[in-house]
C-alpha cells in the first residue's frame, strides 16, 4: 500500500527499519495511510521459526489519527497460499 504524503516513515523500510516513532502524530519515523486499506508482505527471503510478530499504530483523535478496525496476520511459504495465524480487532 502507498503510504500517505504527510506521514512518510523512512519509506519502502518504513515499516521493518527498526525505528519507532514518538507518540506524538508528526514524528518523522510513522508512516501513515490515508483512505485505503493497508496490506503489507514481508518477505523473510528463506523459510524460518517466528515466535514472535507484533506491530505498533498511533492513536490520535484530535489530528484525525485512529486505530486500524481490524489486523489480520498470515504467512506463506510461497506467496500465494497464506494461512491466517491471527487478527486483532
Amino acid at each position: 500500500s502507498e503510504w500517505s504524503p504527510k506521514y512518510p516513515g523512512n519509506g519502502h523500510e518504513g515499516l521493518t527499519d527498526g525505528n519507532h516513532g514518538l507518540l506524538e502524530t508528526g514524528h518523522p519515523a510513522w508512516q501513515g495511510y490515508e483512505g485505503v486499506d493497508f496490506k503489507a508482505m514481508i518477505d523473510l527471503g528463506e523459510e524460518m521459526n517466528i515466535g514472535y510478530l507484533s506491530s505498533r499504530y498511533l492513536h490520535d483523535p484530535g489530528s484525525w489519527v485512529f486505530l486500524p478496525h481490524q489486523v489480520h496476520y498470515s504467512v506463506s511459504m510461497d506467496g500465494n497460499l497464506w494461512n491466517p495465524i491471527g487478527m486483532v480487532h
